[in-house]
């Protein structure tokens, strides 16, 4: 993996707000699908977590082409297991499912829990993809996608 420029992050994307640099939820989701098949790839070479993910750590989202970097040491985006040294391809889940949250939602995801629906801060969100994001981040990993290949289905299902 490799570290990107800021200038060309999904943080830089989110940053931007509503500006015309802003994705629409569609295009969040083709970027988090990416990203969820670039991280079941590398559990399949690894076995283990490939995460905890970040917005500064995806690159080239401002056209939905989205590339894994190298990610950024953050507690916000890492599953609650894993506050603890614990964690497996679920932590993963989760902290896919966490950036996936802020993008959509223009908002900080604090981490807390339980979140509330992206929906009650972007109308725009369909709700089939709010429940996806909102299962992602489910704090028991038993709740969430059992993989990112899962999950990246789910969001392929919805686009």
């Amino acid at each position: 993996m490799r570290l990107v420029p800021s200038s060309e992050t999904l943080r830089s994307v989110i940053d931007a707000g509503r500006t015309s640099k802003r994705l629409d939820e569609l295009s969040i989701a083709r970027v988090i699908k990416a990203i969820a098949e670039q991280a079941h790839a590398a559990h399949q070479k690894s076995g283990k977590a490939a995460g905890p993910f970040a917005p500064a750590a995806i690159a080239s989202a401002a056209t939905a082409a989205a590339t894994l970097g190298a990610a950024e040491a953050s507690t916000t985006y890492a599953a609650p297991e894993q506050q603890t040294g614990q964690g497996d391809r679920r932590s993963d889940v989760f902290s896919l499912g966490a950036v996936m949250w802020e993008a959509l939602a223009s908002e900080p995801f604090d981490g807390t829990q339980p979140a509330t629906s992206p929906l009650e801060h972007n109308a725009n969100i369909p709700a089939e993809l709010a429940a996806i994001c909102m299962r992602a981040i489910a704090p028991e990993p038993a709740d969430r996608y059992h993989s990112a290949k899962v999950l990246a289905a789910e969001i392929a299902a919805v686009l």
